[in-house]
């Protein structure tokens, strides 16, 4: 299996988990998660379908689209979002700024 294809799935899992953690009503995507869980319950091996990879995607999206337009607390919009995810899933160094003792 392509290592790089194994490292985009987990992006992809870890992009969704933290889009979901930036709700303010937690209640009000617990239904999209299901998505999420039907997956990654479903594979035993590491590697998704292209199925699979595609109701992520679609996810990903659906929560996106809530995150901008429906949470009742938040605000975000496309570019805040977008730049939040590549931070949190292969973006910058957190700890870059933090000295080591």
């Amino acid at each position: 299996m392509d290592d790089s294809r194994i490292v985009m799935q987990q992006q992809l899992v870890n992009s969704i988990i933290y889009l979901a953690s930036l709700a303010s009503d937690v209640g009000a995507i617990g239904p999209y998660l299901d998505t999420l869980r039907r997956v990654t319950s479903a594979r035993l091996a590491k590697e998704f379908t292209a199925e699979d990879v595609q109701k992520l995607q679609e996810l990903q999206l659906q929560l996106k689209h809530y995150l901008i337009y429906q949470d009742p607390v938040r605000h975000f919009d496309q570019e805040v979002l977008e730049q939040k995810i590549y931070e949190h899933t292969a973006g910058k160094d957190h700890y870059a700024g933090l000295r080591r003792l």
